[in-house]
């Protein structure tokens, strides 16, 4: 049985799944070169259709992770639909309608009810409209009857991918979302005991967690939706002092509800966030800004785990969406004594929902019980390159008479020299990693005991914000000499923060936060990546340094690279030296003088 997810909005995202379990998984924007590409993911449904070895007709179903949504798929696709075209206009407009009474609302908070009904209304009556014409457009590209394209809710799918992917499918469990908003809510408490779950709470859109650190995020001159991580890297260079003093002013905007605190409440329609920060904290500075915000997220989404854990009884979490891709959360949230299991989803943003969308898209067609099958070993999920991609790459680019091409017998060893010596390597191999960080197969390395690499590779290679911490990745056998992780929480996918050992601030410094000397690692075992480990491994039996330095074989601002040509691209336009293309490495010749 083959079902197709399809997220079609910020960060376009297709994944299918064979009898329940991802075969693949993959953003737009690794084929487009665009950073969270928006919109349909025409390449990433190609890449995952062929990938399964099907064809469209071939597929049971193909789901998504709405039910209401604004428009998404190009009219430059579909520029005939008049209609369509009729109602994104009046989408428009109702946009220009909604800003205004933001202002009124925020005014005069008691309004707010006014405004959230009639959206509801206005948004239930258009947007059901839209779905079913993104419907039709899914089935007609992939030529497919309209039945076999459904929707589902989009902190169902959320809650779902998490749950069923999780070690922890079968087990009791409390499951948590939390993120900007979808389908009318931002954040939802659901009990999962592997044969069915029950939806206990959720948080309407307005009263958003996430939305406040977006506002902040764009406030702060940063891109909504792509730059919270350097909010959340900002935070730890303010002083205490000066975050409490800020926080104080800031601590009541979420609450929760009186009645049922398993939901949350705000001052405002939290869409209206930037109205706050224009006229109340205009003169803060930013780095405090993002200290007391942070703290904000912190206090609150633990203080609302905390109750949902006492109202459930469960000591079992596991956490998805976009809000739990902060790892000083996840970290504070790990640290609670009252959490004895914890799991978050790989990348669980919005990428992440077209896998749970396609899980329920199987509980449709079969029963809960046939998703056993559906726990990841590893998100390897993207496409991988042979010898003759990569040697028609090279020549296509003429490479062979600037650069220093060879084939070293055994590729890992030799890269961990290289390592070793202190210099700094790109990886290409295997299948591409999934979602926003680099677990080894998309990776730029370096020995993370030399400072100095910091500057490098921000100068040379990556034009990274001057405060942003690169990560490590670290042996599990290894773990306990670098991290302080008394429950021995796996974290092979970058998802979690911990305190580190005065070993690490020795061995490890480069991959530490430079202020608080947290990181953020990932945890690397030779099941998981046997290749990766041997890397690793063998830097270990060179140095005695059980971790490297790990950040996403990229340019600033682009997607990490999809390919033999992107990397070479990448190559070519940096201060790279040395470049690893499955067996072949590249290397960059002297400059004479």
């Amino acid at each position: 049985m083959y079902i197709l997810g399809i997220y079609n909005a910020h960060n376009a995202t297709a994944a299918i799944l064979k009898d329940g379990k991802v075969i693949a998984c993959v953003s737009e924007e690794r084929f487009t070169n665009v950073k969270n590409q928006y919109g349909f993911p025409k390449h990433a449904i190609d890449y995952c259709i062929k990938a399964a070895g099907i064809e469209s007709k071939d597929l049971d179903l193909v789901t998504i992770p709405f039910k209401y949504g604004a428009p998404q798929h190009s009219l430059r696709e579909n520029a005939k639909d008049m209609k369509l075209a009729a109602a994104l206009y009046v989408y428009k407009i109702v946009g220009v309608i909604r800003s205004v009474w933001g202002e009124l609302a925020y005014r005069y908070p008691s309004l707010m009810p006014i405004g959230k009904t009639s959206f509801r209304i206005a948004s239930i009556a258009f947007e059901k409209y839209h779905m079913a014409s993104e419907r039709k457009f899914v089935a007609e590209y992939l030529g497919l009857p309209i039945d076999k394209v459904v929707t589902f809710d989009h902190h169902e799918t959320h809650a779902i991918s998490s749950y069923f992917t999780s070690p922890f499918n079968g087990q009791k469990a409390l499951v948590l979302t939390l993120d900007g908003e979808g389908d009318f809510k931002c954040a939802t408490a659901t009990v999962f005991d592997g044969k069915k779950h029950k939806l206990l709470a959720s948080t309407d859109r307005e009263h958003s967690l996430g939305y406040i650190y977006q506002k902040l995020t764009e406030y702060l001159g940063m891109k909504k939706n792509e730059h919270e991580y350097k909010v959340m890297g900002l935070a730890p260079y303010a002083k205490d002092f000066d975050i409490d003093k800020t926080y104080k002013k800031i601590s009541d905007l979420v609450t929760f509800d009186q009645k049922d605190q398993m939901r949350f409440t705000s001052k405002f329609n939290t869409l209206d966030t930037e109205k706050f920060l224009e006229r109340e904290m205009r003169r803060t500075r930013f780095d405090i800004l993002a200290g007391a915000f942070q703290k904000l997220v912190e206090e609150k989404t633990v203080e609302w785990v905390r109750y949902c854990m006492k109202k459930t009884k469960m000591n079992t979490v596991i956490l998805s969406g976009g809000v739990f891709m902060n790892v000083k959360v996840n970290q504070k949230i790990a640290e609670m004594p009252e959490v004895r299991k914890l799991y978050i989803l790989p990348s669980c943003g919005d990428e992440s929902t077209p896998v749970g969308a396609a899980l329920l898209g199987f509980i449709k067609l079969k029963n809960l019980a046939a998703l056993k099958n559906a726990v990841i070993d590893n998100i390897y999920w993207g496409p991988e390159f042979g010898s003759e991609d990569i040697e028609k790459a090279l020549k296509k680019k003429g490479l062979s008479k600037r650069y220093l091409i060879k084939k070293p017998k055994d590729i890992e060893k030799r890269i961990a020299a290289l390592l070793a010596r202190g210099e700094i390597v790109a990886r290409m191999a295997g299948r591409m990693e999934f979602g926003a960080r680099a677990l080894g197969n998309r990776t730029i390395m370096a020995n993370a005991s030399n400072v100095d690499v910091i500057k490098k590779i921000n100068e040379q290679i990556k034009g990274r914000d001057f405060w942003m911490p690169f990560a490590p990745s670290i042996l599990w056998e290894r773990m306990s000499d670098y991290v302080i992780n008394p429950k021995k929480i796996l974290s092979p996918y970058m998802m979690l923060g911990f305190e580190t050992t005065a070993l690490a601030h020795k061995e490890l410094i480069a991959g530490l936060h430079a202020y608080d000397l947290t990181a953020r690692p990932q945890f690397v075992t030779k099941d998981g990546n046997p290749k990766y480990h041997k890397i690793l491994k063998e830097f270990e039996r060179l140095t005695g340094i059980g971790g490297i330095l790990n950040t996403s074989f990229n340019l600033h601002g682009f997607p990490i690279v999809l390919g033999p040509s992107e990397a070479l691209e990448v190559f070519e336009k940096s201060g790279l030296k040395y470049l690893a293309l499955e067996d072949f490495l590249v290397e960059k010749r002297k400059k004479a003088h």
